[in-house]
């Protein structure tokens, strides 16, 4: 389980390949974030904003980012 407050602010950060396994990214700021390889099993990430980011296809598609 990771623990990430909702509501945070993750902007510009480079999580390759990081394990956020059930965090709640609820309202999150992760712009321009880079999330390849990265697990997001089980995160909530309602009303997250990853606008520019960098994310594996198959896993914006499992969380329905954009």
């Amino acid at each position: 389980m990771c623990f990430v407050q909702a509501g945070a602010d993750l902007s510009d950060t480079l999580m390759d390949r990081a394990v956020i396994k059930e965090a709640n990214l609820t309202d999150a700021l992760l712009l321009r974030v880079v999330l390849t390889e990265s697990d997001l099993d089980g995160a909530i990430v309602t009303g997250a904003d990853f606008s520019d980011a960098l994310i594996d296809e198959v896993r914006s598609k499992a969380h329905a980012l954009k």
